[in-house]
Parts: structure tokens; C-alpha cells; sequence
């Protein structure tokens, strides 16, 4: 084959991919309004589904369907129950306020949908601020390792994840060096859930 046809041929076969999972400003159409879905389990898929609709030609950001959606189920069904009390009203509070800082993300920068990266990092930082919103320092030990071991090693081992970790133990640290007599509180509070379970 011709080196230089070749070589056409390869570009052509950039573009066609360029055109059909990149998008210019132009092109793009705006998130629907999905304040009404924020609470439900269907939030994420409901936000694929707008995505695929209006841009039927192009790849659902992976973060809706492949994390955002499988760690809600994980979380509300098969972690809540081994949860304490309070660390269910945390966790509640947590899945609705990560849908909400999304919608509201959304849409401020409608055109953040369109690049795979930057809604992924907007997302991560999303998580530590409803987290830390909703009290996690104040949960018991026994939650905070219930909550860590719900999530994929390999998401904590990922670039985004090893930053997220970093962030909440700093954070944590502080939070009880403001807060001295929290540790000696929170081991009770642990030890307690352990002694009556």
C-alpha cells in the first residue's frame, strides 16, 4: 500500500472518530433540567438517557453509568444496612447531594458533559465536599471503615481516587485536631456498635 494513502487513510480514520465522540459548541444541545429525578435511584441513568438523546452519535460519559450509578446501588443496598443509624441519615444525605452539585455543575457549564476528564474531576472533587457537607468526621470508626469498604480498590489506587483518599485524611486530621476529644468519642461509638452487633 501506499505509504501516503496510508497515512490519508489514518487521518480520515482520526476525523471520522474526532467527529463522532468529540463535540464542538455548535453541535452541542443542553443538559435537560433534571432537578426532579435528584433523590431517585434512575438520577444517573436518567442523565445517560438525556445525553443519549441529544447526542446520539456520541459515547455517554462513562462516570454516569460506570461509577456514579454502580456505587449509588452498592451504597443504598448493600451497604446502608451495616451502617448505623446516623450513618445512614449520612449516607442519604451524601447520595442527594452529589446528584445536586452535579445538576447544579451541569448546568452552569452544560458543555462539561463533552469532556469525559473534566466531569470526572469535577465529580471527585463533588464527592469529598458532600461527604464532608453531610458529616462524615463526625461518623463513628466502625462507619468510616463500612463506607471505605464499599469502594473498588482500584478506584482508590486510580490517579483521582489516590487525591480523594489524601484530601479526606488531611481533612480528617484536622478536623480532630480542632476537635481533640472526637477520636476518644468516636472509638467508643465504635466499640458500642461492635458490642451490641
Amino acid at each position: 500500500m501506499n505509504p501516503t494513502f496510508e497515512s490519508l487513510e489514518t487521518k480520515l480514520s482520526l476525523l471520522k472518530e474526532r467527529f463522532r465522540y468529540n463535540t464542538t459548541p455548535e453541535q452541542y444541545k443542553a443538559p435537560a433540567d433534571l432537578c426532579h429525578c435528584i433523590g431517585h435511584d434512575n438520577y444517573y441513568k436518567a442523565r445517560a438517557v438525556d445525553f443519549q438523546q441529544r447526542n446520539p452519535h456520541h459515547r455517554v460519559p462513562e462516570y454516569y453509568l460506570k461509577y456514579a450509578d454502580k456505587y449509588l446501588h452498592k451504597f443504598r443496598y448493600a451497604t446502608r444496612d451495616r451502617l448505623s443509624y446516623k450513618g445512614q441519615m449520612w449516607l442519604d444525605k451524601v447520595l442527594e447531594e452529589l446528584q445536586r452539585l452535579l445538576e447544579k455543575q451541569l448546568q452552569l457549564s452544560p458543555e462539561l458533559e463533552t469532556d469525559e476528564q473534566k466531569l470526572t474531576d469535577f465529580a471527585f472533587r463533588a464527592h469529598l465536599l458532600a461527604y464532608e457537607k453531610a458529616g462524615i468526621f463526625e461518623l463513628s470508626l466502625k462507619d468510616k471503615l463500612v463506607i471505605v469498604s464499599t469502594i473498588h480498590p482500584k478506584d482508590y489506587l486510580s490517579k483521582r481516587g489516590l487525591i480523594q483518599v489524601q484530601k479526606a485524611v488531611f481533612y480528617q486530621m484536622h478536623w480532630y485536631w480542632q476537635f481533640p476529644g472526637m477520636i476518644k468519642r468516636q472509638w467508643e461509638e465504635s466499640f458500642n456498635e461492635v458490642s451490641i452487633s
